[in-house]
């Protein structure tokens, strides 16, 4: 529920300044959709490193459940035409998609530096996966719904990537220290 009360404010402000309603609902579900996309491109390596683990045929069924439900919210969702209706070229939103895996990016280095700065030693592979945990993290957070601000989950998630690479406590210090970090900015 934390990530909505933004969507909506930003939703009255788009028809505050004469935005249709229809161009902000469309604007709005194209920002969210090229987050979530540049999300997953930069996480890959991260979503990787969980093949092996025992815990990945857990993981699978959750996110197929949860693409499952996303469409089927989709199929039958009264705006599913109003958007497709109403959306700009593949190519404009490019630029938009890029943009959103830099701030991906420079969060994921955020949080490798954050680990740094605890005396955690990385090294090239490790540096790549829990830079790239970040925006899974974040990304389960805000789908999170039972849990406002995606609190404990985002945390769960990257202790899930960044234990085996820098132990589990140094992955939850780093973790915790991040959403103050987070919450107070």
């Amino acid at each position: 529920p934390g990530k909505i009360w933004g969507l909506l404010a930003r939703h009255r402000a788009l028809l505050h300044f004469g935005t249709t309603n229809t161009s902000a609902v469309v604007a709005l579900a194209l920002e969210q959709a090229s987050l979530f996309t540049a999300a997953a491109v930069i996480a890959a390596p991260a979503l990787v490193t969980i093949v092996t683990r025992p815990e990945t045929p857990i993981l699978v069924l959750a996110a197929v459940a949860v693409l499952v439900a996303a469409i089927l919210a989709w199929r039958v969702g009264p705006r599913r035409k109003l958007l497709v209706d109403n959306l700009p070229p593949a190519r404009s939103l490019l630029p938009i998609v890029a943009l959103n895996g830099l701030q991906w990016l420079m969060s994921g280095v955020a949080f490798v530096l954050l680990a740094v700065g605890l005396g955690v030693k990385l090294d090239g592979p490790g540096i790549v996966v829990l830079a790239s945990a970040v925006p899974a993290a974040v990304v389960a957070g805000m789908v999170a719904f039972f849990a406002p601000g995606g609190v404990g989950v985002r945390e769960g998630v990257l202790v899930l990537f960044g234990a085996p690479i820098v132990g589990g406590t140094e992955a939850l210090a780093a973790a915790l220290i991040l959403r103050v970090l987070v919450t107070v900015r």
